[in-house]
């Protein structure tokens, strides 16, 4: 075939203090495909929102990206972001920060909580859905997030379930759902 032996296209990124150096995989005429043959996980959607503002960093002015992931319950179209490396740095800076000090971050609990604000609730009313995944419920099938050995070595005694876990989330997870479109559940 065709192409076939030709290596993933490479990006490296100065922003600010950051080089990112990524090779690419998924890349189309139209921007980069993902897809997992499961149902959508937090996970998916933060490898969908850095994929999609890498490659749109480093697309040409002018030119612009979208991206897609496939999953069985979801379909989620990604447009093009106005200034993708601004948010890619700040997520960036999240990463740094999180290499020197434990980060009140869990993408299964941050995921639930901003679902939650975008679909109209309270503040309270979303922080109650993502402390329902971070402890568990009576009909969760999945074990809860802070059964994670990490977590509950890193928070022990405490609640971080707090102001500093829903600005995170709010950071990581918002503006990606801004740029969303077409998604079905």
């Amino acid at each position: 075939l065709p192409g076939r032996d030709t290596e993933p296209p490479e990006l490296d990124l100065a922003l600010g203090e950051f080089r990112l150096i990524v090779r690419v995989t998924g890349l189309t005429a139209t921007g980069w495909v993902g897809y997992r043959l499961a149902s959508m996980k937090a996970g998916d959607y933060l490898n969908l929102w850095l994929h999609h503002l890498a490659i749109n960093a480093a697309t040409p002015p002018g030119a612009a990206w979208n991206s897609h992931w496939v999953a069985e319950d979801r379909d989620v179209l990604l447009e093009p972001v106005a200034d993708p490396a601004a948010r890619l740095t700040e997520l960036l800076e999240l990463f740094w920060q999180g290499t020197r000090r434990v980060l009140h971050f869990f993408p299964r609990s941050a995921l639930a909580y901003v679902e939650k604000l975008r679909a109209g609730k309270s503040e309270d009313e979303a922080l109650g859905a993502a402390r329902r995944i971070w402890a568990g419920g009576d009909f969760q099938t999945t074990p809860p997030e802070s059964a994670d050995v990490y977590y509950q070595l890193a928070f022990r005694d405490t609640d971080p379930l707090d102001a500093e876990f829903m600005t995170i989330a709010a950071t990581v997870f918002a503006p990606l759902f801004e740029q969303a479109r077409g998604e079905d559940g």
